[in-house]
């Protein structure tokens, strides 16, 4: 593999920042509690380097924690929200407004009610994370076309077995959308498991298309006419 300049670019850039950086500290005397050099940035990083290992382990498993809580809490209550377009309606702005508070301002309360430690850094992941998840979750669910739901009903689908079947699965997407932490005000567009851009009405009926093909139906449309005539 040839390496060209523009690849170089980067790496070429970044050095030239360190040095201006350290060349800046030299000839200003700047004092180093101000603004410290790249060259002392590195000897304190040596000197000191098992207690930011340790740190940096607790950052780690503190924001994993409240991460995966996030996740659990986050989809359950999504699922229940996305059941009912009523809840969905109620909710949804109440979620938006918790979730555009500045989580900077949350974590003075915490440390108030829960101290100094790792619950409160805990909680924080947990907030940054959960309602995004949530949000997200959500959206997938009560975005479900209707005409797909009617078709469903009228092959004996109840409504667990819509949920389970088509509602559930198509909040993959949402669920990735929401579930990046750094990323948690992206919005993705669901997208069905064969990538067709949405959930066709026509396939999903197992009717004729304009082409004259005929299709047995989306998988998931396929598992809840099993579901539904067994229940019949």
């Amino acid at each position: 593999m040839r390496i060209t300049a523009e690849d170089l670019t980067p790496v070429a850039f970044t050095l030239a920042i360190f040095v201006l950086w350290e060349l800046a500290c030299i000839l200003f005397r700047i004092d180093s509690f101000i603004l410290p050099a790249p060259t002392a940035v590195a000897a304190a990083m040596v000197q000191y380097w098992w207690p930011l290992l340790k740190n940096s382990f607790v950052t780690l498993w503190t924001t994993t924690v409240g991460f995966l809580l996030a996740v659990a809490f986050g989809i359950a209550l999504g699922i229940i929200v996305g059941w009912s377009r009523a809840i969905y309606r109620g909710l949804y702005p109440v979620m938006i407004g918790f979730n555009s508070i500045p989580k900077v301002a949350v974590v003075p309360i915490l440390i108030m009610w829960f101290g100094i430690g790792e619950i409160p850094a805990i909680l924080t992941a947990f907030l940054i994370s959960f309602f995004p998840i949530v949000v997200n979750v959500a959206t997938g669910l009560a975005t479900t076309e209707p005409d797909l739901e009617d078709v469903l009903r009228a092959l004996g689908a109840s409504k667990l077995d819509i949920m389970r079947k088509v509602g559930i699965p198509r909040t993959g997407p949402y669920l990735r959308g929401g579930g990046g932490v750094g990323n948690h005000r992206r919005q993705c567009r669901a997208r069905p498991p064969d990538g067709s851009g949405g959930l066709q009405l026509p396939d999903a009926a197992g009717v004729r298309r304009p082409d004259g093909a005929r299709d047995r139906g989306h998988p998931h449309v396929r598992g809840v006419r099993r579901a539904g005539k067994a229940h019949g």
